[in-house]
C-alpha cells in the first residue's frame, strides 16, 4: 500500500450494511418503540400535531421502502401494524388504497395481503362492516398477475377466507342484522377448510 492510499476515501460502511438483504426491514422494525416513545412524549406536553407528524413520517418511510421492494410482504405487514398500533388508521388505509390503485393500472403484485390488511384496518375503524367484508372477499379472490414473484400461499388464502367467514357471520346494528348471508358463510367455511385442511378451523372460532 502506497503512502497516498491512506488518503483515499474509505468504503461507506453504512451503505454496505443497508444494502444487505433484510437490513432495512430490521432497522424499520426497531424504530417502532422509539417512534411510539417520541409520540407519547410529544402528546404529554400537548404537541399532538407533532406526535401525529412523527407517526406519519414513519409510515411514509415504510411506504417508500415498500415501493423500492414491493415483493417483500414484510413491509405491508409492518405498515398495517404501525397504523393500527398508533391509531393512524385513515393514513394506513390511504397507503393501502394507493397500492391497490397503482396495481390496477400496472399489475405487479398479488393483492391478497393488501386487501387483507385493508380489511383489518376497516375492522379497527368499526364504521363499515360491509366494506371490511368486501376487503376479505377481494383478498380471498385476488389472483396473482403474470410473472408475479410472490403469489399468496394456500394458508394466506385460507386466512382470507377465514376472516371473510367470521365477518360475514357477524351480527351488527340494533336490528341484529348479519353482515353477509348464509350462502356466503358456507362458501368461505368450505374454502378455508379446502385450502388448509391441516388446521383446526373449529377451534379457531
Amino acid at each position: 500500500m502506497g503512502l497516498f492510499d491512506f488518503f483515499k476515501p474509505r468504503k461507506d460502511v453504512l451503505s454496505s450494511i443497508l444494502a444487505h438483504p433484510g437490513m432495512k426491514m430490521s432497522i424499520l422494525r426497531q424504530q417502532v418503540e422509539s417512534v411510539g416513545a417520541q409520540a407519547a412524549t410529544l402528546r404529554a406536553v400537548g404537541r399532538h400535531a407533532d406526535a401525529d407528524k412523527a407517526i406519519s413520517n414513519y409510515l411514509q418511510e415504510i411506504f417508500q421502502e415498500y415501493k423500492a421492494d414491493p415483493h417483500d410482504p414484510g413491509y405491508l405487514a409492518l405498515l398495517c401494524s404501525v397504523a393500527m398500533r398508533f391509531g393512524a388508521l385513515e393514513e394506513g388505509k390511504r397507503f393501502l388504497q394507493i397500492i391497490v390503485q397503482a396495481n390496477e393500472k400496472s399489475p405487479l403484485i398479488d393483492l391478497t395481503l393488501v386487501y387483507f390488511d385493508l380489511g383489518k384496518i376497516y375492522h379497527q375503524l368499526r364504521n363499515n362492516p360491509e366494506k371490511e367484508l368486501w376487503c376479505y372477499r377481494m383478498a380471498a379472490e385476488a389472483a396473482p398477475p403474470k410473472n408475479c414473484k410472490r403469489p399468496a400461499t394456500k394458508k394466506e388464502k385460507a386466512k382470507a377466507h377465514h376472516f371473510a367467514y367470521m365477518c360475514a357471520g357477524r351480527v351488527v346494528g340494533p336490528g341484529g342484522m348479519v353482515v353477509g348471508n348464509e350462502e356466503e358463510i358456507k362458501y368461505h367455511d368450505h374454502k378455508r377448510r379446502e385450502l388448509a385442511p391441516e388446521l383446526d378451523w373449529d377451534d379457531s372460532e
